[in-house]
This record gives C-alpha cells, sequence and structure tokens, in this order.
C-alpha cells in the first residue's frame, strides 16, 4: 500500500506537469505497478502516453455506445447542428469560430437526443418547428456552460480550453450572455406565449439552483435538498426542449409525459455526473472536484449520513469510493430512471423507443 501511495503521488504530479485534467491517476497507478513488475524502463513522456491512451480509450468506448445507440436519429442531430451554425454564423461575431469549437464538436447533444428519440417514439417523426426548439435549448445549454466554467474557474471543457481560460472572465461572461441573447431572437420568431412563458419559469428555476448551491457551499445538503437542486440546475433543461417542443405542434396531451421525463431523467443524469466525480471512469473534469470546490453531492451525502463526525474534505474520498455510499447512490439514481422508463411503456414499440430505453440504461451502467 504504502509503494503505492507513492506511485500515485508520483503519477499526479507527472499528470500536473503535462497540465491535464483527462488523466485519473488511477490509470497511472496501474500501468506504473505493471512496468515495475516487468522491469521496462521508460521515461516519464512514455509512461503518460501510455496512460493517456489508455483513459481516453476508456472514454471513447462510452460515446461510441452512446452513439451507436441515437444512430436512428443521426439526421435530425445533424439539422440541429445545422441550425446552430446558421444561428451563430449570422451574427456574424469576431468569436464566431470559438463559438463553433464549442458548441459543435463534442457535444453529446443529450437534451436534443432524449427529445427528438421520445417525439419520435410516438409520431415516428419529427417537424422543423421542433428540431428549432432542440437548437434553440443547446443554445440555453451551451451559454450556462460557459457561466459555470467562470463560477468553477475550470479551464476545460469538452477536451478544449473554455472561454474563460482563453479570454478571461468579462469576456467571457459577456459571450455566454451573447449565446442568450441568440436564443431571445429564436424565440420570438417562434411566436409561441406557452413557450416565452415556460421558458422564462425555467431560467429562473435554473439560476435559483445555480444560487442555491453557491451559497451552500461546504455544507453538507439533505437528500431532499440535493435532489431540489439537482432537478433546477440540470432536469430543468430536460424538461423545457421536451415541453416546448410538444408545445410548438400544439401536441398538449403530451406535455405531461415531457415534464414528469424530462425530470426524472435529468434528476438521474445529475446523479450520474456526480457518481462519476469519484470514479476513474471520469473524463469530463478531474476527479474529486465537487469536493474540492465544498459541492457535496449524493456520495458524500450518503456517507455523512452514516459518518457524521467526519470532516469532509478530498482526503475522504477513497473511503467514500469504499462505502456502501457509491451503492447507494447508483441505486437513488436507477430509481430515477426507471421512473423515467415507466412513463414510456404505452409507447408502441419501435426503433426509436428502443433507443430511448437504451439510453436511459446508460446511465445505470456508469
Amino acid at each position: 500500500m504504502e509503494r503505492e501511495t507513492r506511485l500515485e503521488l508520483a503519477t499526479s504530479s507527472l499528470a500536473r506537469r503535462h497540465s491535464t485534467t483527462e488523466l485519473p491517476p488511477q490509470y497511472c497507478v496501474v500501468f506504473l505497478l505493471y512496468m515495475s513488475k516487468k522491469k521496462l524502463q521508460a521515461d516519464n513522456q512514455k509512461i503518460f502516453k501510455i496512460c493517456y491512451n489508455y483513459s481516453k480509450s476508456k472514454k471513447d468506448k462510452g460515446l461510441k455506445e452512446y452513439y451507436s445507440i441515437i444512430s436512428p436519429i443521426k439526421n435530425d442531430l445533424e439539422v440541429v447542428d445545422n441550425l446552430l451554425k446558421s444561428y451563430i454564423c449570422n451574427e456574424n461575431n469576431s468569436l464566431t469560430k470559438n463559438f463553433l469549437d464549442y458548441i459543435i464538436p463534442n457535444s453529446k447533444k443529450i437534451r436534443s437526443a432524449i427529445t427528438i428519440l421520445a417525439i419520435k417514439s410516438v409520431f415516428n417523426e419529427i417537424t422543423p418547428k421542433q428540431l428549432k426548439i432542440c437548437a434553440f435549448t443547446e443554445l440555453i445549454h451551451n451559454a450556462t456552460l460557459i457561466h459555470d466554467d467562470i463560477i468553477d474557474n475550470s479551464e476545460k471543457r469538452r477536451g478544449n480550453e473554455t472561454f474563460n481560460k482563453i479570454f478571461g472572465d468579462k469576456t467571457a461572461v459577456i459571450s455566454g450572455d451573447f449565446l442568450l441573447s441568440i436564443s431571445l431572437k429564436i424565440l420570438s420568431d417562434i411566436e409561441n406565449n406557452e413557450i416565452t412563458k415556460f421558458f422564462a419559469s425555467s431560467i429562473t428555476n435554473i439560476c435559483s439552483g445555480e444560487i442555491e448551491q453557491s451559497l451552500e457551499k461546504n455544507k453538507v445538503p439533505s437528500i431532499e435538498k440535493y435532489l431540489e437542486k439537482s432537478e433546477k440546475k440540470t432536469g430543468e433543461l430536460f424538461k423545457f426542449c421536451l415541453i416546448s417542443a410538444f408545445l410548438a405542434e400544439n401536441q398538449q396531451e403530451y406535455v405531461d409525459f415531457g415534464e414528469n421525463f424530462g425530470k426524472n431523467f435529468g434528476i438521474a443524469f445529475q446523479i450520474h455526473d456526480d457518481l462519476m466525480n469519484f470514479s476513474s471512469k471520469n473524463n469530463e473534469k478531474p476527479v474529486n472536484n465537487d469536493i474540492k470546490d465544498g459541492i457535496y453531492t449524493a456520495p458524500v451525502i450518503f456517507y455523512h449520513q452514516k459518518n457524521p463526525d467526519e470532516n469532509i474534505n478530498v482526503t475522504i474520498s477513497d473511503k467514500i469510493i469504499n462505502s456502501t455510499a457509491i451503492g447507494e447512490t447508483e441505486d437513488l439514481c436507477s430509481q430515477y430512471i426507471n421512473k423515467a422508463l415507466d412513463l414510456t411503456k404505452d409507447f408502441s414499440d419501435n426503433q426509436y423507443k428502443r433507443a430511448l430505453i437504451k439510453l436511459c440504461e446508460l446511465l445505470k451502467k456508469g
């Protein structure tokens, strides 16, 4: 154990020297142990390259499965991409290329994917107006990500440098606002009062969730408070995209489905994301960065319930990983996924419903 600890410290230092947040030290330890047992000689650069490529392969495998699942709607998502490009390029902004590089590559567009699959599960087709709603939602989502990166002082997003890292916080704030302004122009073109009112409500809830999280830093919330915040921060845009897409074509009978499916899937998505923050499978952001930032999520909450006198800091991460808290968090995620799946049981069986179910099941797999 002492030897592995020394190796982890050494490889963590190696990763820092190479300025990457995409290389979990756990992978480094595995390879360094392997090399030492085989008495192989390798300089730091070679070790880093091997470990990085292995880490990337794990990420690529997950993405490959995701894109395989959503392949039936590949053409629809390409339409969403083209809409996003046209909205951004039409503004002829000096940061146009930066916006395109931030939004288009490596973005899974899962809010759009869920919405398209749900609509096509029912109607077997989706209209241009509904795809416009999807593109509109992606603009809002990316605006919130730019602002999130400023708040979290993040330097990387989807493998690229963040706006705040490249241009500084001031320009990044305005850049996020700029995307929101484009979305407002699209909203005015849609000319639907119900969608406009729902948009205003959704933005209020998203901001409220962020404010609550900021004010509650370094405090362990109840699981109920955590779920409420998760619905506001993450579930809200899933709900918005689904409900607005149905409202755009006067499909009011599916609004309740959109609200409940979006809420449950969105909460599960956030729980899964928080779970990955403790996992070596996570390549999107640094492992344990939530604890470092004083944001205590489901794994910490469950651990704290059984260990109320223990101080919460990054040093207890291994204890959390090796406790029942991870299993409890996985169960909580599954509960919300099952709630979402139950809402689809009356849909006719088709390739879109099957893809929607697989996408839900993907969250359970971690």
